[in-house]
């Protein structure tokens, strides 16, 4: 694989200028990369009662954004396609991620730039045809629920209010949502009384931390540096826990936000929003398989 490096100039600003061994990474320099086979987590054994698995890839892959092009319009951030003209789609309804005109929010995961990518080239990319026989399409759930959870209840909105989840897609990989992040059965810590009790300190969670590799950060991943340790003890990151935050990546959620051109991520182990066009964050591929 090959790469053409995209760095921040000062490493304080949250990524890395040099890769794992060391070495610089020089802005606008065509790097080569051998293809290696990628580390995947097991969150469940029985996804959904299927006696499926439920994988998430333990490594930030691609830098890819949640969706490049879109526009503003009035009070609301509209996906578009490469000549600026805003998508819509005639079969969806408020509530479905677009407006009463049939515009499709830039936050609209079923029509996001990383759901073609991921179900496009990533998985003709990382899978050969074996490998795909054990691949579940899935029913991905984009409801209101999915993104809120148990705190659907103190959050302020309602699934008449929010707006911005989008119909259910069948996918064979998708991104998890921050339903998923919270759940404890996954193996994640539930932050959503955190956010309620504005207890930042206790948001962080090792279980949510992924990692880059030398390829997404010649593409310019945003990844924790020691240069920002000082900063993690002041979130309330214990100093003997900082060695495990290193490194460690931001990701796309497909949940989107209560605006319509930001979406959920993970970084340095908690979740939080950004932009759908931010370059630092990358995709983290998550599917079923046959056991």
């Amino acid at each position: 694989m090959k790469a053409t490096a995209q760095v921040d100039s000062d490493p304080s600003g949250g990524t890395y200028d040099n890769f794992k061994d060391g070495t610089s990474i020089t802005q606008g320099t065509e790097y080569y990369f051998k293809m290696e086979k990628l580390k995947w987590r097991i969150l469940t054994e029985n996804y959904e009662g299927s006696g499926n698995a439920l994988i998430v890839c333990d490594t930030i892959v691609y830098m890819v954004n949640y969706q490049s092009n879109y526009v503003h319009r009035g009070y609301y951030y509209y996906a578009t396609d490469e000549d600026g003209t805003i998508l819509t789609d005639p079969t969806a309804t408020v509530g479905q991620g677009v407006d009463s005109n049939h515009q499709v929010y830039a936050n609209n995961y079923e029509h996001s730039e990383i759901r073609e990518y991921l179900n496009g080239t990533f998985y003709d990319t990382a899978f050969n045809a074996e490998e795909k026989s054990y691949i579940v399409t899935t029913t991905v759930d984009n409801s209101f629920e999915s993104i809120y959870g148990s705190y659907s209840a103190n959050s302020g909105y309602t699934e008449d209010t929010f707006n911005y989840e989008c119909r259910d897609t069948e996918d064979n990989v998708f991104l998890l949502s921050l339903s998923d992040v919270n759940n404890t059965e996954y193996g994640f810590k539930d932050s959503y009384e955190a956010i309620i009790g504005n207890d930042w300190s206790t948001d962080f969670d090792t279980a949510r931390l992924f990692y880059t590799s030398d390829f997404s950060r010649a593409m310019g991943a945003a990844t924790l540096t020691e240069a920002l340790s000082e900063q993690l003890t002041s979130m309330g990151i214990s100093e003997e826990d900082i060695p495990l935050y290193l490194g460690s990546g931001a990701g796309w959620l497909r949940s989107p936000y209560d605006v319509s051109d930001c979406a959920f991520t993970v970084f340095i182990g908690d979740y939080g929003i950004n932009n759908v066009d931010y370059d630092g964050y990358g995709a983290l591929p998550a599917l079923q398989i046959q056991l």
